[in-house]
């Protein structure tokens, strides 16, 4: 399976390394592709990318990124709202975006 993982902070490349074990492709999102020029060349069965390139790449999205409990429950939510039209017409191909 595909699988995207938002963060490439410890926790992020900690669930890379798990999927790659288990036969996943992986894709790791994060702001700065560059930072992770030397991880990847250490991993060179895994990718990165941006957010956008991470979410489009992935069958599966994970969202590893440091955030408070205030937006843990916020992105919880978040995600009820995205199953509802995925269950009530099986079809898991809408997005949110986020206008400010």
């Amino acid at each position: 399976m595909k699988t995207g993982i938002l963060g490439s902070g410890v926790v992020g490349k900690i669930l890379v390394g798990g999927f790659l074990k288990h036969g996943h492709a992986v894709m790791v999102g994060t702001r700065d592709v560059s930072k992770l020029s030397g991880w990847t060349a250490e991993n060179p069965s895994a990718k990165a990318g941006s957010f956008a390139e991470t979410a489009a790449f992935g069958e599966m999205i994970v969202l590893a990124v440091k955030g408070s409990a205030a937006a843990a429950r916020v992105i919880e939510q978040l995600c009820i709202l995205w199953c509802i039209p995925g269950f009530l017409r099986n079809q898991w191909t809408h997005a949110f975006k986020l206008l400010t």
